[in-house]
């Protein structure tokens, strides 16, 4: 069974896991993000990482699809003109490039945005200990007012990349 190591808010995992159970390919998604087997076998520190039934490890949300679907042909993700693999591609390259900017302007730039993306990351980075200790809200807050910190400082950098991108729009 294969293992995939990503969190909810993290649209490449998201995408693995959406390819996984597409294929109907078993797997255990392991959401902890400060799980010892992650940083043992992470090559690179981000996520999804998936690791196979035969121990490889695979980074990087088209790399590890690139190197599954070989063996999975059934419901191929892949047209069978080769006009359209290469329109496919560049789109899935656009996607995985390019709207990502979007996502994280919206999910950082409005405050109704940043307080539930953020309460939702901190409660997936909340220490095993803290959640028996203290009960479940004031954990909560606890790590969102820590991430709230951190949240200005990202939006202060991304302050005329946000402009850019909604003068676009």
């Amino acid at each position: 069974m294969y293992k995939l190591f990503g969190l909810e808010i993290s649209p490449y995992t998201l995408k693995i896991k959406s390819y996984l159970n597409y294929k109907r390919i078993k797997y255990r998604w392991i959401k902890n993000p400060k799980s010892k087997e992650l940083h043992k076998l992470a090559q690179l520190p981000f996520i999804p990482l998936l690791l196979t039934d035969n121990n490889e490890v695979l980074q990087d949300s088209t790399n590890i699809i690139e190197k599954i679907e070989p063996n999975y042909s059934n419901n191929s993700i892949y047209p069978e003109d080769s006009r359209l693999i290469f329109i496919s591609s560049l789109l899935e390259e656009y996607a995985d490039e390019w709207m990502v900017k979007h996502l994280f302007n919206y999910r950082w730039t409005y405050e109704a945005d940043q307080n539930l993306a953020s309460k939702r990351m901190a409660a997936s980075s909340i220490p095993f200990y803290i959640r028996y200790l203290l009960p479940s809200r004031a954990a909560s807050e606890i790590m969102y007012f820590a991430l709230k910190v951190g949240i200005t400082i990202i939006l202060i950098s991304m302050g005329s990349t946000g402009l850019v991108i909604r003068s676009i729009g």
